[in-house]
């Protein structure tokens, strides 16, 4: 009877942990062996690099949930230029974001080989956002360390994101139903350097599409979902 009561619980706690997970936002696919790639174009929509997103494992936490990706970024002429396992999660009413998704402009791959340290914010996704401004500042501070100490520094600021509503954005990889998200970007290298972007994402899909412009709303670069696929395990 003991055994019959003690299942009963842990049923129970796990039909909660799992109901939890169902109720947070994720803007990411979360069945294992999918492949997100992007096509990276410059302004005159000449191919700059190519990333893909591999769903490796995704696990419920408790209050949410946690996938993990294995991330590769090649240049236009198909050689690989970086790589690494990256985490995208929900907790409670959030999705979370990595915030090295608005390092572009500052070519951290010349510092390849070297130590680089990240202390950044969170900055989020609430669940079903209202058109508005969401929480806005987020900071983000870069060191390029040698021999253990920093010899450079950079810093990326994210602030004033406003949620635009919904829109269907049709890609390469298929039409999508889309959160919009515009937002403007502070970069501090060794002067302050503002831009502006605008984010499409999906919740089957993740990211769809990123728009980014300098301050006179001159396009500098657009990221594009080109393909989204699922190698099916045997």
């Amino acid at each position: 009877m003991f055994r019959t009561f003690f299942l009963s619980v842990l049923l129970t706690l796990l039909l909660m942990i799992t109901g939890n997970s169902q109720d947070c936002p994720f803007y990411f696919p979360v069945k294992p062996e999918t492949t997100l790639e992007y096509h990276r174009y410059d302004a005159r929509g000449r191919l700059i690099s190519v990333t893909t997103k591999k769903v490796v494992s995704s696990v419920t936490i408790p209050g949410g949930y946690l996938v993990k990706a294995h991330l590769q970024v090649f240049d236009n002429l198909g050689n690989m230029i970086d790589e690494d396992m990256i985490e995208v999660k929900c907790k409670g009413d959030e999705f979370y974001i990595d915030m090295s998704c608005y390092f572009h402009n500052l070519n951290l791959s010349q510092f390849a080989g070297k130590e680089v340290r990240i202390e950044s914010d969170t900055i989020t996704i609430p669940k079903d956002p209202a058109p508005g401004l969401l929480p806005s500042f987020v900071t983000s501070r870069i060191s390029i360390m040698e021999d253990g100490l920093p010899v450079n520094h950079f810093v990326v600021n994210v602030y004033y994101r406003i949620v635009e509503g919904y829109e269907n954005v049709t890609t390469p990889a298929g039409t999508f139903n889309c959160l919009k998200i515009s937002y403007e970007v502070e970069t501090i290298v060794t002067h302050k350097v503002k831009s502006r972007g605008i984010e499409w994402f999906s919740k089957e899909a993740g990211l769809v599409k990123r728009e980014t412009y300098d301050m006179n709303r001159r396009l500098i670069e657009r990221i594009v979902l080109n393909n989204v696929t699922t190698t099916q395990s045997h």
